[in-house]
């Protein structure tokens, strides 16, 4: 025991350097995986950190955005059609007419969807669906393409379909001034069935 306290009052300072040294030793070799894991770790927290500052740069006026689309879906949903009010619907395409020198002699509602926009269909949609009529008209060329084309102006909830042009017998057999008949399918946004 002598010798070892002889060695420790001649090198004291190695000594203590060595205790340092294996205390360190021991301590990173205790610690060396826990330094991969936290190296991971910080790496995995830097690109987080990355996407959220790019999602906060781009997400600027999304509150905004947010708010005219709202707008835009509750003035939608005050012009579409409700399928249960028939009369309603019906006078709508009646009084499109008027001034235009065109006379509307039917409007029927059909009872089924289309099928285009349908559940299942190639556009089905999601919040809303389609009601389908099929109106005739009688007048003058250019009036009946004043009148179809009335239908693409007024708003997006309604679309042409479908038409067909002949000359209206009863016109040809009265000797008047010949008017044609056009008979057309037009598809009107609605409320979800």
């Amino acid at each position: 025991m002598s010798s070892i306290i002889f060695i420790f009052k001649r090198y004291p300072v190695a000594i203590i350097c060595a205790l340092i040294a294996i205390v360190g030793a021991g301590v990173i070799i205790m610690r060396g995986g826990v330094l991969g894991s936290l190296s991971a770790k910080e790496e995995e927290l830097s690109l987080r950190l990355g996407v959220i500052e790019s999602n906060s740069k781009t997400g600027r006026g999304i509150e905004n955005d947010l708010e005219s689309l709202q707008a835009a879906v509750k003035d939608l949903e005050g012009r579409v059609f409700d399928r249960e009010k028939r009369a309603i619907n019906t006078n709508f395409f009646y009084a499109f007419a008027d001034g235009m020198g065109v006379a509307v002699t039917q409007v029927t509602q059909q009872r089924i969807e289309s099928r285009l926009f349908s559940k299942g269909g190639a556009r089905e949609l999601s919040l809303h669906s389609t009601i389908a009529y099929d109106i005739t008209a009688i007048g003058p060329h250019a009036a009946l393409l004043a009148f179809m084309h009335k239908f693409h102006e007024v708003d997006e909830i309604t679309r042409v379909s479908s038409f067909s042009v002949v000359p209206d017998q009863k016109s040809v057999a009265s000797g008047g001034e010949p008017e044609l008949r056009l008979t057309m399918e037009v598809l009107v946004l609605s409320q979800k069935n």
